[in-house]
């Protein structure tokens, strides 16, 4: 596959080139450079959600009361789910190893002991 340069690019189509912005993904499309793999994904995504946006429009007009009852079990669904997940990791994590107390003969004197701040003062 050979990809155009920019300037036939602007001569086969210099109405949409000249409002397009450089560096924009209409540009890049219409230039014909090529899109790395997270902008494909990207643009998937992003005509994914207009269609599914569109079609719920579509329910929501044709039937509105099934289709708000199934967005109200999808929508407490998905928290309850969301929480058990949360409770099963909490219920099956091992609880931390227990921090080991230092007792006061091998504990370091700290910078601020009294011992320093009398012997400081004079006092």
């Amino acid at each position: 596959m050979t990809k155009r340069d920019p300037i036939s690019a602007r001569r086969m189509h210099p109405f949409i080139c000249s409002r397009v912005e450089h560096g924009s993904l209409a540009s890049t499309l219409v230039l014909g450079r090529g899109l790395n793999r997270d902008q494909v994904f990207g643009v998937i995504i992003l005509v994914a959600s207009v269609v599914v946006l569109v079609v719920y429009a579509w329910f929501l007009y044709a039937v509105p009361t099934i289709t708000l009852q199934i967005t109200a079990f999808v929508a407490v669904g998905a928290a309850l789910v969301i929480l058990a997940w949360i409770g099963w990791v909490m219920a099956t994590t091992p609880p931390p190893a227990p921090l080991e107390s230092l007792s006061p003969t091998t504990a370091a004197p700290q910078s601020g002991s009294e011992s320093e701040t009398k012997t400081q003062s004079g006092g």
